[in-house]
């Protein structure tokens, strides 16, 4: 017995319907933006540091 000769398939595939993706465009990054990154990450630690010495006298008679 011979194999019947393959069929093409019963649907023919879909095309992707969203678009293709497009590469990142270059950032424009100067020194004004990383100066402010730096003051507002040294800004976030410093309120961290207030919070923790302002919440220590509840947390320190914690029972865990």
């Amino acid at each position: 017995m011979t194999a019947p000769a393959p069929s093409r398939p019963p649907h023919p595939p879909v095309p992707p319907s969203s678009p293709s993706p497009r590469a990142p465009e270059p950032s424009q990054k100067n020194g004004g933006s990383a100066l402010l990154s730096y003051g507002l990450a040294a800004a976030g630690v410093l309120v961290a540091f207030l919070a923790q010495r302002l919440l220590w006298p509840y947390m320190s008679s914690a029972p865990f």
